[in-house]
């Protein structure tokens, strides 16, 4: 997949920015300078935070947020001696595979009753952001659901999860609005998960006893 030039915060590639946005105002033409600025001395040298900043055109906290976005998608990284590096095609992992929060948390846990429509919104609207075919978007959703048990949970109305896919396709045609749903999302899983090691520990106690 190619690789783009987004906002480090809502994921624009234009002028466009969502609402609420860190860098509304900013335009395509600054955060894409901001991503120049870091590459082209990462293509030069592996090298410490503080020689990235020493050696870029520029530095702000455009730079350290994009910097923190190359890294949550895996195109750069940071050795264990500190040393920041871009990661080589042949190493990066999967595209399609978030790994910023909140989607990070829905997609490797899947959501539960009373967050399944905001996390399917997030992820749809992710994939149309990074440029997945509809085609595409729907086949990686279908693997979500059985790769993390979330439709055997229950909570929804369809029949199948491609009757629901279908029915959100204005999600991916619209392709903004993730991180809001996102995070209500993340927040009832992680409520959820801690009343299940909860119960889990109070049954440990009982059977002990």
């Amino acid at each position: 997949m190619r690789f783009e030039y987004q906002c480090p915060d809502c994921l624009t590639t234009n002028n466009l920015h969502e609402r609420d946005c860190s860098y509304e105002g900013i335009s395509r033409s600054e955060y894409e300078k901001a991503y120049v600025d870091i590459l082209s001395v990462l293509a030069e040298l592996t090298c410490s935070k503080d020689s990235l900043v020493e050696n870029a055109h520029e530095w702000s906290q455009l730079h350290n947020d994009i910097l923190a976005r190359l890294q949550s998608v895996n195109h750069v990284e940071q050795t264990h001696d500190g040393y920041f590096r871009i990661v080589p095609p042949a190493e990066r992992k999967s595209d399609t595979e978030p790994y910023i929060e909140p989607l990070a948390t829905i997609y490797r846990r899947g959501t539960v009753p009373g967050c399944h429509d905001d996390g399917l919104f997030a992820l749809m609207a992710f994939y149309s952001h990074i440029g997945l075919s509809w085609q595409e978007t729907k086949q990686e959703l279908l693997d979500w659901y059985d790769r993390t048990g979330t439709w055997g949970r229950g909570g929804f109305e369809e029949a199948a999860p491609e009757a629901l896919i279908e029915k959100k396709k204005h999600i991916w045609e619209t392709g903004y609005g993730w991180e809001q749903k996102g995070e209500r999302a993340r927040r009832i899983i992680q409520q959820s998960q801690s009343r299940a090691s909860a119960a889990g520990g109070a049954e440990s106690e009982k059977g002990s006893a």
